[in-house]
């Protein structure tokens, strides 16, 4: 089974290596939109409090079967980006019995 994520990754990393300009996303998610996926587009901040750099910021669209699509951007004023990789829907772990 194809999750949602695999198919908006792939066609954001195509976007992306077509483009190169990470500026335009609104018009690629306008393409996953028009292609009938829906997701949530959610932004943080990673950081390591040990590390006096700024931290990286995770870029990630969650979708309604429940998986995810995630990249990281690297530090301004140039960001660094990495490709979108997708992840299946959550699977339930295995009890633990104590």
């Amino acid at each position: 089974m194809v999750h949602d994520a695999e198919v908006a990754a792939t066609l954001l990393n195509r976007w992306q290596a077509k483009s190169g300009e990470s500026e335009r996303l609104v018009s690629a998610f306008d393409l996953l939109r028009e292609g009938g996926l829906e997701f949530t587009l959610l932004r943080g901040l990673l950081a390591d409090a040990a590390d006096s750099c700024e931290g990286m910021e995770v870029e990630w669209l969650s979708f309604r079967d429940g998986s995810r699509a995630l990249r990281l951007v690297g530090s301004r004023p140039r960001p660094n980006l990495t490709r979108w990789a997708a992840l299946g829907p959550l699977t339930p772990g295995p009890q633990v019995v104590s």
